[in-house]
């Protein structure tokens, strides 16, 4: 079988659908498909990404269709013109986020791309929540969607820890709103005031996007010297590491299209704090503790750590988890969903 990816990059740095294109190529070839993939050349500034999606892209999988069984687009704006070029068409919907939090001027952009999308033959979800966007938001038949979960890298697993005093919560991520970094930041401040015995250390890490909360991240971190750090971003090769070195991840994250750092943290053995609020797959957040508000998130991690039993027991479930989901997993069933248009 020959495959066509269409990706902006295949890569283990950048965004996450560069990395589920990476991981989904290498696991493809594994399996024994032969791929082949078109994406940018290089770095293209914002004006040169819709010029790539819009003509660029379009003309080279005209050019190149003829040889592929099916062509496949690793992400919604990469299947604009998909419907109109092969009738084996195949795209992966990662979320809806443009249409669930609209922007001014960009929304409408994104609910036409969106639905010419959603003309390929089939459609890949990364999770069930996304599913039920697609049949919400845009209508699309339920029988042409097929549920198939990101995978955790290899990579993430336990490792031995290097004893110390105190405990780290952390947090992976973009620096914005969304992500709930006014919330960690909240419940930093609660656990130095109300647990001042314990050595608390906040480490966050991830791309700043929304300049005015880093600028308050400075300001705590000025504020709680020697206790709160901003790493900046990390490279997926260091993240296992990254994560290993946190007690617990507080990611108070309200949306996401999947939630991969709740697995990589849950793969490590390091427990998971996210909100009930959050708009999150169910299926990635069985093993994580759900709290209501700051304080709640606050007294959840002071019981992580204190009680050697809790946090042992939620660790081990968390670990178990995290091994119902590989990218081996992810290629077999794409592959089932190519074989359907054959």
């Amino acid at each position: 079988m020959k495959v066509l990816l269409i990706s902006r990059k295949f890569s283990l740095s950048g965004s996450g659908v560069y990395h589920y294109s990476f991981f989904l190529k290498r696991n493809l070839e594994k399996l024994g498909v032969k791929v082949a993939t078109i994406s940018q050349d290089s770095y293209l500034n914002r004006i040169g990404i819709y010029f790539y999606d819009s003509f660029y892209l379009p003309l080279r999988i005209i050019l190149k269709k003829s040889k592929f069984a099916v062509l496949h687009a690793l992400a919604e704006n990469q299947a604009f013109y998909l419907p109109f070029v092969s009738q084996r068409t195949v795209v992966t919907f990662h979320d809806l986020m443009r249409i669930i939090f609209p922007q001014k001027g960009i929304s409408k952009v994104y609910n036409l791309v969106y639905k010419v999308a959603t003309r390929c033959k089939r459609i890949i979800a990364n999770s069930s929540q996304t599913k039920n966007e697609l049949i919400k938001f845009l209508r699309v038949p339920e029988e042409k969607i097929r549920v198939i979960p990101l995978g955790v890298n290899e990579g993430f697993f336990p490792r031995r820890k290097i004893t110390r005093d105190g405990f780290t919560v952390g947090f992976v991520g973009t620096i914005t709103n969304r992500k709930g970094i006014p919330f960690f930041l909240n419940v930093a401040n609660i656990l130095i005031k109300k647990y001042p015995r314990i050595k608390w250390k906040f480490v966050l890490c991830g791309r700043v996007v929304d300049y005015n909360l880093f600028l308050l991240l400075q300001y705590y971190a000025r504020k709680f010297r020697k206790k709160l750090f901003y790493k900046g971003f990390i490279n997926q090769k260091d993240l296992p590491a990254v994560f290993n070195s946190f007690d617990a991840f507080l990611f108070p994250s309200i949306y996401e299209g999947f939630g991969l750092p709740i697995l990589e943290a849950n793969a490590c053995g390091i427990p998971v704090i996210i909100r009930k609020i959050a708009k999150i797959p169910s299926e990635v957040t069985l093993a994580s503790l759900k709290v209501s508000s700051a304080e709640e998130a606050a007294d959840v991690l002071y019981t992580l750590a204190s009680d050697k039993k809790f946090y042992s027991k939620t660790r081990k479930e968390g670990i178990k988890h995290a091994s119902n989901f590989s990218w081996i997993k992810t290629a077999k069933k794409t592959i089932e969903v190519y074989e359907e248009l054959i």
